[in-house]
């Protein structure tokens, strides 16, 4: 949770502040993989001495120097110097949770509440906290973000437990100085199984795009002056799941070319699986706009996501436009995979 009022540039993110400096006087773990010709650099962050997390930022690097990749990592313990740093994926810029107990890395996000919304890691604190910009913040004032550690099944949604981990507070409310304008942390209330629920629901929807990619054109039918080639295209793309829609176009030749004379839609449907919880969707409609040569199909699907996490159930039901262009001269009909 975010509490009160923030004295820092507008133009700044929650995450950068959270990790806004290295560890003074502090040892970076270097580990090398010749297999992979790279470093990897694990390097301990400003955390509050009173909180039960370490911070860190994970630096991979090429031989040359060239850097390749980095992500912050929040640990529940302190990370040994006999840690493979090999083992830990890289999430490219993203934040992990990491628990050396069982040396595992969590799957969850950052939850960040505002004045009861959720708000990204990636959010601007002038969008967060209101003011326009670095030019004009409030003179005093500070927030802190409360950590809670939450596990639960998977499979049944269950709570098993919930614990505090402390805070950090930021601006005046870092150093105590907030001139009777603050106040701190200390842990306030555990967010709610609803209020864990509607957060993994917003990533579930954050992580579903509209996609145009064509998976492949395969002809039938083919005669000296007409054929009918089958499409399959992405029309949804998330991180474990897809939707994807088989149109029929129907050609004539014309002068040596291929021209459209009809796109028909066939069928959607949706391959993989959601972590945690069910996805289905639903054709609103597909509406062909025809060309001479090049045609598109644009569709809408209706995207239903359940999770269960704690007593009850929650969903959500939200709508996604994508569209493809096919060109009917086109891409020799090689099968492409995906």
């Amino acid at each position: 949770d975010t509490k009160n009022k923030i004295s820092y540039d507008a133009g700044k993110t929650v995450k950068s502040s959270m990790f806004s400096a290295p560890l003074n006087n502090s040892k970076t773990i270097i580990q090398e993989s010749k297999v992979a010709n790279t470093k990897r650099f694990l390097i301990p962050y400003v955390h509050d001495m009173g909180s039960k997390i370490f911070k860190y930022k994970l630096v991979e690097e090429e031989f040359s120097g060239q850097p390749k990749n980095y992500e912050y990592i929040i640990s529940k313990a302190e990370m040994g110097t006999n840690m493979d740093l090999f083992t830990l994926p890289m999430k490219n810029d993203d934040i992990v949770y990491f628990d050396p107990a069982t040396n595992s890395v969590n799957a969850g996000k950052l939850q960040l509440k505002y004045d009861g919304k959720i708000v990204s890691a990636n959010a601007k604190l002038g969008n967060v906290f209101g003011y326009p910009s670095p030019d004009n913040p409030p003179a005093v004032g500070g927030f802190c973000i409360d950590h809670w550690w939450i596990t639960y099944d998977v499979e049944t949604g269950q709570i098993i437990s919930i614990e505090y981990m402390g805070s950090d507070c930021y601006g005046c409310l870092e150093t105590g100085n907030c001139g009777g304008g603050g106040g701190g942390g200390g842990g306030g209330n555990p967010p709610s199984p609803e209020e864990i629920c509607q957060t993994t629901l917003n990533n579930i929807i954050n992580s579903a795009q509209p996609s145009s990619e064509l998976i492949s054109e395969i002809p039938e039918n083919e005669t000296a002056l007409t054929r009918d080639v089958m499409y399959k295209w992405k029309c949804v793309n998330a991180s474990t799941w897809k939707i994807s829609s088989i149109e029929k176009g129907t050609h004539k030749k014309v002068h040596k070319l291929w021209e459209w004379e009809s796109l028909t839609h066939i069928n959607t449907t949706l391959e993989g699986t959601l972590d945690g919880g069910t996805i289905t969707h639903t054709l609103v409609y597909a509406n062909p706009i025809l060309g001479q040569y090049n045609s598109v199909m644009n569709e809408e699907n209706n995207i239903t996501a359940s999770v269960t996490i704690g007593p009850a159930p929650c969903s959500t039901t939200w709508s996604l436009n994508s569209s493809c262009s096919f060109n009917s001269n086109g891409n020799n009909y090689v099968i492409q995979g995906y």
